[in-house]
């Protein structure tokens, strides 16, 4: 949901900044990649320059990746346990 959120936003952001759609089309990928490289997915966060670390923070697909990682775990971890709990009832 955050995912969708976050898109849909991005890219109304964008189609606000440039006039034509042949434009939009051209740049967009453009300033996509870099926040993807950024968010950890092409690249380990360790191995990005000093310079970029504040970049990073404007990604959107990083926080997402982040919570991913985070919620993703705990989740299974909770299911599990969840299921035994069940189990003994």
């Amino acid at each position: 949901m955050l995912g969708w959120f976050a898109g849909s936003g991005y890219g109304l952001f964008l189609s606000t900044i440039f006039p034509t759609l042949e434009i939009a089309l051209a740049l967009v990928p453009i300033l996509i990649i870099p926040f993807f490289v950024l968010a950890g997915f092409f690249v380990n966060q360790d191995s990005i320059p000093v310079w970029l670390i504040e970049f990073e923070y404007l990604s959107v697909f990083k926080w997402m990746f982040q919570a991913l990682a985070y919620v993703k775990p705990n989740l299974l971890i909770f299911l599990i346990l969840n299921f035994r709990m069940n189990l003994m009832i």
